[in-house]
């Protein structure tokens, strides 16, 4: 795993949550100024109002006072997804660290819900995950539950993938959802 990379101005500070992340977090941590040229799997950013691009996933820090505590939070969370990008088949790959869809030449911005959907997807194979599954194992929703939560996220993510991709990436075959692929 790459290091953390913090990018702020303010080089005090920097140290302070550079010391924070590698004593609570166990972390391997750089500093930069303004985060040019540098890859991470994760990005602490921040900002005084100037953009700042960086390859990796963004801890974004705009309020003031900062909380040390709600950044590491934040930090701890992205840490524990799982870094690995997952083929879905065809030309289609998952990086649920980044929540990226990637295929054809272009990518997706996913939500985690999203992201974890299509994980779930990719694991089941070719039968699918029922309703009840997918609640289950996305959401942690009993089995059973009358909600139309799945039915909505499924939705909004084709829509969001066929206009990337002009495909149909997630289809419902006897009572489950799978991939098309």
């Amino acid at each position: 795993m790459q290091p953390v990379v913090i990018v702020s101005a303010d080089a005090e500070f920097a140290s302070v949550m550079r010391e924070q992340i590698e004593v609570e977090l166990g972390q391997e941590c750089m500093v930069s100024a303004d985060g040019k040229g540098l890859s991470s799997d994760i990005a602490l950013v921040v900002s005084d109002g100037t953009n700042v691009t960086v390859n990796a996933p963004l801890v974004t820090l705009t309020q003031r006072p900062i909380r040390v505590q709600a950044a590491l939070a934040q930090i701890a969370s992205l840490l524990a997804l799982p870094a690995e990008e997952i083929a879905l088949g065809g030309d289609y790959t998952l990086r649920m660290r980044e929540k990226l869809l990637v295929g054809q030449g272009q990518s997706v911005n996913l939500t985690d819900r999203e992201a974890e959907l299509l994980a779930a997807l990719a694991a089941s194979g070719d039968t699918g995950m029922s309703k009840d599954e997918l609640l289950t194992q996305v959401w942690k929703f009993e089995a059973s539950v009358n909600t139309h939560t799945l039915e909505t996220h499924i939705y909004r993510l084709r829509g969001k993938i066929r206009d990337a991709f002009e495909c149909e990436l997630i289809e419902a075959v006897d009572g489950n959802y799978r991939l098309a692929l």
